[in-house]
């Protein structure tokens, strides 16, 4: 293809393919010149939107967002602003070819490629603008196709076939002309095939293309993404053109079933060794049984599409025999899907959309001298690192004086108690194996080498490593299929009440997740019950794998996800001592500041330690001390309600679990939550969907007078003390709701203590509507009133627990009734005790709620617990959040 047939080449690539020495010498010289070579001839014009009589420049690109983040480049999203069109921008560090000489082949490929696409305009592949340079960055300008991927349609589950038909034709032909022009893809999967704004299906990303000009040439350089790669890649055997169509087939039999084509423990082995099945509860029809068979062939040489004419052979199959493929090619069909375009992506619909300050970030780098980042830098979550450096002196001197206040706070366990904690854990799993091979022997035939097992695992804080002294372990007992959740809390609860070292035990069977709770040697356990579909549960296995789930119930499922939660942030993370050292920090600030509580609309444990992870992962080589600077940076200014996200969604697809996972564009209820923080194993779900908006505000504007407190840690002006002390959280308002429950025994407060308290966010909500309330902030902790406090309770009812709601009122209120939201809140919980949850009709138990005033506070509790923490009122007035939420005083919080 001449140049005039496309946008103006920077010298930069037209010396793609000239010696490598002199394009090393030319970019030097660049460097140090800050110019660079243009061309002097003039383009013929292109029939798009951007004008290709003039080269391009950086500065006439507004750069809008994100769109991906490669090993060969970023992707952005970018307004060509003279002609006001959107393209997408692909820029690729020129620093990347003088290191790596296997890359600067792969860019003269993509090159050759794209310009080939360009010059015809196919209506399936992805065109073409030009490209120009920087000093240091060589950038395509590339067609924008803002319908998303294949991957984000089929996070609403499996397509009908008669869309899949479609999608797979306009594959099918730009293969056939990547093909009939002697390139090879090597890399066609989900995500690499975008949809346009009229709902076509276009091939994407050229990086991995290799040319042979005959359909039998071989190819020996191994690459591609590992479940898409056919047998002979996988076994490292010369390899033809065909191993695009197998590809094809695994795309076809995904967008059908809405899971992998080869799963297990062991893909690659799977591939190689394994034929295709097809799940019985989902429909296909024969020609699409037929086609999947014939592309996903073992042997490259009988698989459909091998040879010089096998996209015809292809075209020709019975799956396509509705498709008219000239009237497809000149687009006068009408595609099943017509997307909603986008110019960024929204974050109620996108997982993979980041904060605001991250593209600010990327854009600086991008645009300034040096970039910080190389492509070749391991990339850890969904995108790049906003920073490599290595921790300085400074850095590491702070982590020890953080590590040394911590230790004077008791935030680390004595090593006496870690080690009981290890033997209660070898005692509970010795017991488990006991039990399920006492079940074995009754229900399994005796069979040689047959070893059921089953384990116990521990997950939360303990597994994490952030435990504290005196803190439960959460586990769960993983059985093997013969055993059932009836045997856990019949046989094995019988077990562990014959054993005199446990206490305490109890069982809730009926539960959302289904639990025990003892007493082990004095330490506290809670214990999950998880039944796996599987014959043996050895101590080995991975419970990783998303297909163990499949056919398990819902609440093996949910028991099982702690486990899997926990094990995959700890794989996630760069550094896993760096992050058990910022997270334990962490912890004990939102502790302290009372923003730690799940049930009270704050944020849990699970949700602060996947933030902590994902700073790790966006600073993989920092030190402790500038993660917990960091975590509060990063999300103080993160652009709610964007999700927070550590790894791709996963696309397994089980039909008892699909409305578990969050998805907005098909759990409507999703898209109300203000903070999405995504667990990261299967079934991804939101951890923060009790948050509210003052919840959120509360939260926001904590991390903001954290980080401010950072960042006087770093310059030397501030201790780490000053950090994690408690504050006051009764100074911060004027105007408090009192809420108490009032039970008459032991038993009735124990039973519904947990219950009520889970319910006290649904006052905030309740509270926020009221529009003479602009903020309603309830404390994380409980309190056991005065007994003098009068609530207009029965005096039997003397076991009292009460909670505080600081009010934030709007200006000009001289009047507040709260009895509308106080009556609405009062009865639906005691609806919800009685339908709901059944825990039975409140007949005794009372629940009360009274206005009060800061200065008659001391009424409900002793003048001592008020002034608790630093007096954030005998500072300078600041914003809401610039001082924390509570000391130590009170009751622990839930």
């Amino acid at each position: 293809m001449s140049s005039d047939n496309c946008a103006p080449e920077p010298s930069m690539l037209r010396a793609i393919g000239t010696p490598y020495r002199w394009l090393k010498r030319k970019m030097f010289k660049e460097r140090e010149t800050g110019s660079s070579d243009s061309p002097s001839t003039t383009p013929k014009p292109e029939p798009t939107s951007i004008s290709q009589g003039k080269q391009f420049r950086l500065d006439q690109f507004r750069l809008v967002s994100v769109l991906g983040s490669g090993g060969y480049g970023k992707v952005l999203l970018s307004e060509h602003t003279p002609s006001k069109a959107y393209v997408a921008l692909k820029f690729v560090e020129k620093s990347n070819m003088l290191e790596n000489k296997e890359f600067f082949g792969h860019l003269k490929m993509e090159q050759r490629a794209l310009r080939t696409v360009a010059h015809e305009k196919h209506p399936f592949l992805m065109n073409y603008h030009g490209c120009f340079q920087t000093p240091d960055h060589v950038i395509f300008c590339l067609e924008y196709c803002g319908g998303g991927d294949l991957w984000q349609r089929l996070r609403n589950g499996p397509m009908k076939e008669k869309d899949v038909r479609f999608y797979a034709a306009c594959v099918t032909l730009g293969l056939q002309f990547l093909h009939e022009h002697g390139f090879t893809h090597r890399d066609l999967k989900k995500e690499n095939i975008l949809l346009d704004r009229r709902g076509f299906a276009k091939i994407c990303d050229f990086g991995l293309c290799e040319y042979r000009p005959f359909a039998k040439s071989v190819m020996t350089f191994i690459c591609g993404t590992r479940c898409y790669m056919a047998p002979e890649l996988h076994k490292k055997q010369p390899y033809t053109r065909a191993v695009d169509w197998w590809a094809m087939g695994i795309l076809i039999y995904e967008m059908i079933f809405g899971r992998a084509a080869f799963g297990g423990l062991n893909v690659k082995e799977s591939i190689i060794y394994d034929n295709v099945t097809f799940p019985r509860e989902a429909y296909a029809s024969e020609a699409a049984w037929f086609i999947i068979r014939k592309l996903l062939t073992k042997n490259p040489e009988d698989r459909l599409g091998y040879g010089e004419r096998g996209a015809e052979m292809v075209k020709n199959a019975d799956f396509f025999l509705d498709i008219k493929w000239d009237q497809l090619l000149n687009r006068t069909v009408r595609p099943p899907f017509v997307p909603k375009i986008m110019l960024c992506y929204s974050s109620r619909s996108d997982c993979h959309l980041v904060s605001d300050h991250f593209l600010a970030w990327l854009c600086h780098q991008i645009i300034g001298k040096c970039s910080e980042i190389s492509s070749t830098t391991q990339v850890f979550g969904i995108s790049q690192a906003i920073s490599v450096a290595k921790p300085t002196a400074q850095d590491l001197k702070l982590t020890k004086m953080m590590v040394k206040t911590l230790e004077d706070m008791k935030s680390f366990e004595p090593k006496e108690e870690t080690k009981k904690r290890q033997e209660v854990m070898g005692k509970l799993n010795g017991l488990v194996k006991k039990w399920i091979g006492a079940l074995a022997e009754v229900r399994m035939p005796s069979e040689e080498g047959f070893v059921p097992g089953g384990k116990l695992l521990a997950f939360g804080s303990f597994r994490l490593g952030v435990h504290s002294s005196g803190g439960d372990i959460d586990t769960v007992l993983v059985a093997p299929s013969f055993v059932t959740r009836a045997d856990f809390f019949s046989s094995f609860k019988k077990m562990l009440k014959e054993d005199s070292e446990v206490t305490d035990l109890n069982a809730v069977v009926d539960a959302f997740v289904p639990i025990m709770t003892l007493k082990c040697m004095g330490v506290e356990v809670d214990l999950l019950f998880a039944r796996l579909m599987l014959k043996e549960v050895p101590e080995s296995l991975d419970l990783s794998d998303d297909a163990l789930l499949a056919n398990m119930d819902v609440k093996c499922i949910r028991s099982l996800n702690g486990s899997r939660v926990a094990e995959k942030i700890l794989r996630l993370v760069p550094n896993q001592h760096t992050f058990c050292t910022a997270l334990r920090a962490i912890k004990m600030w939102a502790k302290n500041h009372g923003v730690y509580s799940n049930s009270l609309g704050f944020l849990g444990g699970i949700t602060w330690a996947i933030m902590v992870a994902r700073t790790c992962q966006l600073y993989p080589n920092a030190a402790p001390s500038k993660i917990i600077e960091k975590t509060f940076f990063v999300f103080s200014t993160w652009n709610w309600p964007a999700p927070v996200v550590l790894d791709r969604m996963s696309t397994a697809a089980f039909p008892s679990v699909a409305r578990l996972v969050w998805n907005p564009s098909v759990n409507h209820a999703d898209s109300y939550h203000l903070m999405p923080v995504l667990t990261p194993a299967f079934p991804e779900q939101n951890s923060t969907f009790n948050v509210s908006k003052s919840t959120l505000t509360v939260i926001q504007e904590e991390m903001k007078a954290a980080m401010a407190v950072c960042t006087e840690i770093q310059k030397g002006k501030a201790q780490w003390e000053e950090l994690f002390a408690p504050v006051n959280f009764f100074c911060r308002y004027k105007h408090f709701m009192v809420l108490v429950m009032a039970a008459e025994t032991e038993e009735e407060e124990l039973t519904y203590l947990g219950f009520f308290e889970s319910r006290l966010r649904q006052i905030v909500q309740q509270l926020e509507r009221n529009p003479a309330v602009t903020l309603a902030h309830i404390h994380a902790r409980q309190y056991n009133p005065n007994k003098s406090a009068k609530f207009g309770v029965r005096e039997e009812n003397n076991r009292r627990t009460c909670w505080f709601v600081g009010l934030q009122l709007a200006e000009n209120v001289k009047s507040l009734d709260l009895t509308q939201e106080t009556e609405r809140f009062k009865k639906n919980v005691e609806k919800q005790a009685t339908f709901g949850k059944a825990i039975g009709e409140m007949n005794r138990v009372e629940i009360a709620a009274v206005y009060t005033k800061r200065s008659a506070l001391v009424q409900f509790v002793a003048a001592k617990e008020l002034t608790v923490g630093m007096d954030g009122s005998k500072k300078k007035k600041r914003p809401l959040g610039e001082t924390a939420a509570d000391g130590t005083g009170g009751k622990k919080p839930r």
